[in-house]
């Protein structure tokens, strides 16, 4: 769908294979866990951590077989709904306190 909708990109293109792509993605993940779960408080907190936590394993959900959720509106729309809308506020807002 990429090689029509968005030709540019750097997968369409073929400037980065599939490998390429998941070896950054994965070490991108392993990276904020290392930095958002080690690092000292402040400037990190457990609400943080749990927001970081709960985002990754949302996403991982919505995004990879065999649950893969964007495949089906609704749970893809809840998802979204509850990473962005009700996860990242709590735990910033929580946070802060």
């Amino acid at each position: 769908a990429d090689k029509i909708n968005k030709p540019y990109l750097p997968l369409a293109k073929g400037e980065l294979t599939r490998n390429q792509g998941i070896a950054i993605s994965i070490g991108c993940l392993v990276l904020g866990l290392a930095i958002g779960c080690l690092a000292p408080s402040p400037p990190t907190s457990w609400p943080l951590q749990a927001t970081l936590l709960g985002s990754v394993l949302l996403g991982t959900a919505y995004s990879l077989p065999p649950v893969r959720l964007k495949r089906f509106p609704l749970m893809a729309s809840l998802c979204i709904t509850t990473v962005r809308g009700a996860l990242v506020n709590w735990g910033f807002y929580s946070h802060a306190q």
